[in-house]
């Protein structure tokens, strides 16, 4: 892998289940209240699928609502102890809502006031991207340079528990709202990663993340190579300008290297494509009360026709994700590397009278031909295939993480790490096969010609 580029995790979470669930029972007892707000989760979740499920009109809307009211009585009246009846509806809200996808919510008053606390150049972060399956936060990927990049986490780590708060009982954005406060404050988190049972325990220094520029060079003597860390406003007038350096370097081809970016601007996401786009769709939108919008390829905005392929991996999501399947779907060049994370959702922030707020999945993303690129019922069948897959050998990555030399002590002062570092310098098997394909393009071309 090259340097500067991060290794990723092979997890099949799907086997972490198992492991998942042993750490649950090594987890201490909660209090009773909590359990009742577990327990009236499960008595809401139930309550509201009735309510968009089958029974649409109002007598089962009506039977439902009663059966909930029922339930609330019958904690308040008969509960061992008198419950804290704010907590219990409060659990039962952020139970119905985190069970819709990871990325609904529900926030008290107190949490609004802490998300809308010191502005962003008061507030440090630690740099991740995250979401929630199989009832445990993940990392999706880590922002290059970071204090969680620097501490070793990488693409597929379970976040067992945040300041030794578990995640289960953590949602999205709560986790992220931990992530983020004053600058040089440390977080505790709690890492299981591969076979392991028992989880690492990593200190991560909290610091001001700056907007990473668009990075740009000659991959060789003909192809450009244009690498994308995350997408923020301007970012696509930015790669419109390295497009025209290399140009003027003699690319000839492009790789457009997408993978670990995981940021969610859908509109820098389109307007990025559409560089490389003078027609066709380029993603959709849609829910059930969000009309589809389609975005088209502008071509006033088209910027180059030159043979593409786009690098992705298991940490690229979101903007990638629309990018990718933009580029794949249109014909226009190779997606080359590994079956992308899945992300791709428009959310609602919905204000209510006491001051807390939901925040709803309105709509989610399609790729031009249809295909759901977040599927939260089976996220098996989400992300985006590559049309050239690359098999990266996780098990000698993570052995050379093992022998690497240890984090510097200059950089233990800002993350304090426990988890081996990222390995450095080894081959870059998908950039190579990017080029190699690339190449074998050119010289089928000429031969024609």
């Amino acid at each position: 892998m090259a340097k500067g580029s991060k290794a990723v995790y092979n997890g099949d979470l799907q086997n972490l289940k198992p492991k998942l669930d042993r750490v649950g029972h090594r987890m201490n007892k909660k209090l009773k209240t909590i359990v009742i707000v577990l327990s009236c989760v499960v008595v809401f979740y139930a309550v509201v699928g009735g309510l968009i499920g089958k029974e649409t009109g109002q007598e089962g809307a009506y039977k439902q609502l009663q059966v909930f009211s029922e339930v609330l009585l019958r904690i308040k009246s008969d509960y061992v102890e008198d419950p804290n009846m704010k907590l219990v509806s409060e659990g039962a809200l952020r139970g119905v809502l985190e069970s819709l996808d990871p990325y609904s919510s529900y926030l008290t008053p107190e949490e609004v006031a802490q998300m809308n606390g010191p502005s962003s150049k008061d507030r440090g972060d630690i740099g991740l991207e995250i979401s929630k399956r199989f009832g445990y936060i993940n990392v999706v990927t880590t922002v290059p340079g970071s204090p969680s990049d620097r501490a070793g986490l990488i693409t597929g780590d379970i976040i067992e528990a945040i300041n030794d708060v578990s995640t289960r009982d953590v949602s999205v954005q709560q986790a992220k709202m931990f992530f983020r406060g004053p600058v040089g404050a440390t977080v505790t988190l709690s890492i299981l990663r591969g076979q392991r049972t028992e989880p690492i325990k990593v200190d991560v220094v909290r610091e001001v993340i700056p907007v990473l520029a668009v990075s740009y060079k000659m991959a060789d003597a003909s192809v450009g190579y244009i690498r994308l860390s995350e997408l923020a406003p301007g970012k696509a007038d930015e790669v419109k300008k390295a497009i025209e350096q290399l140009q003027k370097q003699g690319a000839k081809q492009w790789i457009l290297d997408v993978r670990d970016l995981a940021t969610n601007d859908l509109d820098e996401a389109v307007a990025v494509a559409n560089l490389f786009l003078d027609h066709g769709t380029i993603v959709s939108v849609e829910g059930q009360k969000y009309p589809k919008k389609s975005y088209t390829a502008d071509k006033s905005k088209f910027a180059t026709g030159l043979p593409l392929a786009v690098l992705i991996n298991r940490g690229s999501a979101s903007d990638a994700e629309v990018i990718a399947s933009a580029i794949l779907e249109n014909n226009r060049g190779d997606v080359v590397g590994e079956r992308s994370y899945g992300i791709g959702s428009v959310q609602k922030t919905i204000p209510l009278d006491d001051g807390s707020v939901i925040i709803l999945s309105m709509g989610k993303y399609y790729s031009p031909a249809g295909h759901l690129i977040q599927n939260d019922k089976d996220p098996s069948k989400s992300g985006v295939d590559p049309t050239i897959p690359v098999k990266i050998d996780y098990d000698a990555l993570m052995a050379a993480n093992e022998g690497a030399e240890q984090v510097p002590e200059a950089e233990k002062a800002q993350s304090r790490a426990t988890l081996p570092p990222k390995p450095k310098n080894q081959p870059d098997a998908i950039l190579d096969k990017a080029l190699e394909v690339l190449h074998d393009e050119a010289a089928k071309t000429k031969k024609a010609a």
